[in-house]
């Protein structure tokens, strides 16, 4: 219906020209893209939003009141919910919509030599295992924050994020030689995270062929009938399991996890959780601008190989950097979201480039991205007091040199 379709168009341009109030959800162009267990989260309390054009749950609600939460400037009223989606974790497990990341399988012989030209961590492991790392530019820049696991000889899985998807798929196409295949295969499974200290004893519940692995270990097991793909990491900083199923097996697989126990947890939740754990997020924290050292994240590169930008790398590991990625905690219960600037001493040092209050630890947190000088070791960084302006207001911003939610990441290796 060209009337209809035209209606809509009017909606979404007006929905884009409105006034972006924080964590505001459009309301035109709406429920495109759902995954194969949109219904499965729904009936669960789903108040979704979106993710790069997917409908995820932001939060779950139990009652009629909790499903029309307003939105509004300063604290905001599903704080309470996320807080609880999260405790459930210590010594439960959640689920996790985590579908919508982006899916690029890599296959032919010559898979491994390329992608360690272009990643920092070595990519020559053995099948079965998923290996978190950074895929730079020749300026040392971080083009892709991915996980990528090997899962035959010559093929290997990248997983990004949501938003990156035909980005992430143009780099490696343009970037990989000729006997390398690059397949978007996103939408084929149905990914859930089942993460918490209880998660351990849902899978042993529903996987009679459940073996232990250790963290970044990847494997195939039964689970409710269903062969699924196991894969142990945890962007929320728990003990947890990525299950990847087909998408058409994927009702079954998470209705058996719900009834085992496993309750939902939004969006919302998990980006507070990741934050306090001090997890970094492309597009906001980390970008093409900013290096591994720059960021934190040399603790990714295998220096002995060679890779697009490690020439750059070796010059700033010898001479220092000029800006560093720093996780704050800011005094107070401002409204933490990007971009608000950082001060020392009313001087300006820099800009804010993600912000949350950590359900966990109920304290405000924000990634900065500081100037250095190049003699400045992380420690002096740390040392240093900030303030961050937020809403023409001043707030004191103090360097944490380990996250605030287990620091030695014990719980998440347990």
């Amino acid at each position: 219906d060209p009337d209809h379709m035209a209606q809509r168009m009017q909606e979404a341009v007006a929905d884009l020209f409105a006034l972006h109030w924080p964590y505001k959800q459009p309301t035109a162009g709406r429920g495109l893209r759902r995954s194969a267990l949109h219904d499965n989260w729904a009936r669960l309390g789903a108040v979704f939003g979106l993710t790069a054009g997917w409908e995820r749950g932001l939060w779950y609600a139990r009652t009629s009141q909790e499903r029309a939460l307003p939105y509004c400037v300063g604290a905001q009223p599903w704080w309470p919910v996320a807080r609880r989606e999260a405790a459930a974790m210590e010594g439960g497990a959640v689920l996790l919509d985590l579908t919508p990341f982006t899916k690029l399988r890599l296959e032919g012989p010559g898979a491994c030599a390329a992608l360690n030209t272009v990643t920092t961590a070595q990519m020559d492991v053995a099948p079965g295992r998923a290996i978190y790392t950074q895929v730079l530019n020749a300026r040392g820049g971080i083009e892709m924050d991915v996980t990528i696991t090997r899962l035959e000889q010559d093929t290997y899985l990248l997983t990004s994020g949501a938003a990156t998807r035909m980005r992430d798929l143009t780099f490696l196409r343009r970037h990989m030689p000729d006997d390398v295949r690059v397949t978007d295969v996103t939408e084929d499974d149905c990914v859930i995270g089942v993460m918490g200290q209880g998660s351990r004893h849902v899978m042993r519940t529903l996987c009679p062929d459940f073996a232990e692995m250790p963290f970044g270990g990847v494997a195939e097991a039964r689970l409710a009938g269903t062969v699924c793909r196991l894969t142990r990491v945890s962007f929320v900083g728990e003990l947890g399991w990525e299950v990847s199923v087909p998408s058409m097996c994927a009702q079954t697989v998470f209705d058996a996890l719900h009834a085992a126990g496993a309750q939902p947890m939004g969006h919302y939740a998990l980006d507070g959780c990741r934050i306090e754990k001090g997890f970094r997020h492309w597009g906001h924290d980390i970008g093409p601008e900013i290096t591994p050292l720059e960021a934190g994240l040399g603790f990714t590169i295998d220096w002995n190989k060679e890779f697009n930008g490690k020439d750059v790398l070796l010059l700033q590991k010898s001479q220092g950097v000029q800006q560093r990625l720093v996780l704050l905690q800011i005094d107070g219960e401002p409204l933490m979201l990007h971009d608000e600037p950082i001060y020392e001493n009313g001087r300006f040092v820099g800009l804010t480039t993600s912000g949350a209050r950590g359900p966990r630890t109920d304290l405000t947190l924000a990634f900065g991205l500081v100037n250095t000088d190049r003699t400045e070791t992380l420690d002096t960084t740390c040392a240093r007091r900030f303030t961050v302006r937020v809403a023409g207001r001043d707030y004191g911003a103090t360097p944490r040199r380990r996250p605030p939610f287990d620091p030695t990441a014990e719980r998440m290796r347990a």
